[in-house]
């Protein structure tokens, strides 16, 4: 089938740190505090609630300090700031997906601020995946100044500030987003990016969709956020800093005048924000594919050939399944694939067979009788997640790879971890791992469920979780793991809080496996792809369509799949995370 949109090959590029200077003296001036009414949610034990409260006196506001699960309502009273300070805390249950409705429920309130604070560490899961959710805040309310502040754990540089974003010898962080033409994450919430969300047309690049799943069971509230990955001490987040020097910083933030969604702080008070900067890699690269171009030299610097075993997790379907054919032509290695999707079993009933595309499959359940409207789109998915497993399985061994599909739910950590082992102990190794499954449901802020936004999030970084701790059980784990992400998660989109907030949090999760095995973790954060072949993904003909008349360019397939083989093969090994993109945004 020919590619529907034309696409073209994606950018390779960074978050790095640029600071942000002192306002223009011809700038508005900063809003006055003197009888603003604050609520304090949380606190991080060494008493940084009270000197925030303390220091909002100094200025003529009133602080309330309140718990840290508080959703706040009309009995609340006024409220002109929200400021939520329990993700300094460094021990507790993680900050998320729990303190969404706490979120929503201060955003009801349209509250003139809107800020969190947390300490910078690549490592700290309780706060995994809050720079999502705060620049998709920010694209939602940009009538509230909306803000995470990070504050350093440690005194050192700003390296450590920046923690995941690895600007170590990726680019030069002297140089502004302005100066290399790309987007800038800096801005505000309406600045240039996606469009309103109608439903789930407006998704800005993703892993692979698996469909509605039910909600899978939170984490233990009892159990510390750090558990399972490196030791890490308790108590305050913010050791390096005096509770008074973080309350300052926090006052700071209230009176800056930029839009900026996340700022980083050093623990000298000066301030960063992260911009997307175009980050080639070198030039072995660029010549590292040969004449063919067919990613074979790639594989070959990998170690993968026809013995070796790549697992790809939710890789029957959409981009991971295009990535498994890239492989299977380049290193005609030996492929596994698990997925939600229950094993093909048998010929498709007649009735439906004949019936090619959507429409066709709804008109014919339809003249079948039996269903309502509901349950027939819930068949054509089902029908259609299927096909696209027989046509994956097909097409890997057509062009040489044995491969072997397993149905596996991410969420259930035992069938996982039982199924790693199996690959394992069939194999006597494992070289790689993709992880690309996850689901969406977008819907703006106001109108998300807790519900829904608790089955996105869990869904891909429980499964994401489940599947690194199985890794990390086997005798010798495998050279790299990748985590599909979305550049929703670097730029935030309206709709997706909840899908933002997931992919951000794989960084986290891949930093940590990382830490923990000594072992390769890549988080790749995609724009969106062009529709093609049987693979369509997220994006769709008609949307395509929609993305070419706002000029976004979208991924080509076999372009990206090539990229991220260049990526594992010629990048940086410490590198933990990279955004792979068509366009600008």
């Amino acid at each position: 089938m020919p590619v529907a949109v034309p696409g073209v090959a994606p950018k390779r590029m960074r978050l790095v740190p640029v600071p942000l200077g002192a306002p223009d003296e011809g700038a508005a001036a900063p809003p006055a505090l003197t009888g603003r009414r604050f609520a304090l949610l949380g606190g991080d034990g060494d008493g940084v609630a009270e000197a925030v409260a303390s220091r909002l006196g100094e200025r003529g506001a009133e602080a309330v300090i309140l718990p840290a699960g508080h959703q706040l309502t009309e009995n609340d009273g006024r409220v002109d700031g929200v400021l939520l300070l329990d993700p300094l805390a460094a021990s507790g249950a993680p900050v998320l997906p729990e303190a969404f409705t706490v979120l929503q429920s201060a955003l009801r309130r349209a509250p003139q601020w809107l800020l969190a604070l947390r300490r910078t560490d690549p490592l700290a899961a309780r706060t995994a995946g809050l720079r999502g959710v705060f620049r998709t805040v920010a694209r939602e309310y940009p009538d509230t100044v909306t803000r995470l502040v990070e504050f350093p754990a440690e005194p050192t540089g700003l390296a450590d500030v920046v923690g995941s974003t690895d600007v170590a010898g990726s680019v030069d962080v002297g140089r502004s987003a302005e100066a290399v033409g790309s987007a800038d994450v800096g801005r505000s919430a309406d600045a240039t990016g996606p469009a309103d969300v109608a439903g789930s047309a407006d998704v800005v690049g993703s892993a692979d969709v698996v469909g509605p799943v039910d909600v899978v069971g939170s984490a233990d509230a009892t159990e510390s956020a750090d558990a399972g990955g490196s030791t890490r001490a308790a108590g305050s987040t913010c050791a390096a800093m005096s509770a008074h020097a973080v309350a300052d910083g926090l006052l700071d933030e209230l009176l800056a005048p930029d839009r900026t969604p996340v700022v980083l702080r050093t623990a000298e008070g000066r301030r960063h924000r992260l911009d997307l900067v175009e980050a080639p890699l070198g030039a072995l690269a660029g010549s590292g594919a040969g004449p063919a171009g067919d990613g074979a030299a790639e594989a070959a610097a990998l170690g993968l050939d026809r013995d070796a075993v790549v697992v790809l997790v939710g890789g029957a379907r959409g981009i991971t399944a295009r990535f498994a054919a890239t492989l299977a032509s380049a290193a005609r290695c030996r492929i596994e694939l698990l997925a939600r999707t229950p094993e093909p079993v048998g010929s498709e009933d007649p009735a439906t067979a004949g019936a090619r595309d959507e429409t066709a499959l709804r008109a014919a359940l339809a003249a079948r009788g039996g269903l309502g409207p509901a349950e027939i789109q819930r068949e054509v998915a089902r029908i259609l997640a299927r096909r696209e497993v027989a046509c994956t399985v097909e097409e890997l061994t057509a062009l040489g790879a044995r491969v072997r599909y397993r149905s596996v739910d991410v969420r259930d950590a035992e069938a996982v971890l039982q199924a790693v082992k199996q690959i394992h102990a069939d194999h006597g190794r494992l070289d790689g791992v993709v992880y690309g499954a996850g689901v969406i449901e977008d819907r703006l802020i106001a109108e998300k469920s807790a519900e829904s936004f608790q089955r996105v999030y869990r869904t891909k970084v429980e499964g994401a979780r489940t599947l690194l701790d199985a890794l990390a059980e086997l005798p010798e784990p495998p050279a790299f793991a990748v985590l599909f992400g979305s550049i929703a998660a670097v730029l935030g989109n309206r709709g997706q809080v909840d899908y933002a907030a997931a992919n951000d949090a794989l960084e986290t999760l891949g930093a940590r496996w990382r830490d923990r095995t000594g072992r390769r973790a890549l988080t790749v954060h995609w724009g969106p792809w062009a529709p093609a072949g049987a693979h369509g993904g997220m994006v769709t003909p008609e949307l395509g369509r929609e993305y070419a008349r706002r000029g976004i360019s979208l991924i080509d397939p076999e372009e990206g799949t090539l990229a991220l083989l260049r990526e594992l093969a010629w990048g940086e090994e410490s590198t933990g995370s990279v955004v792979y993109t068509a366009s600008g945004w």
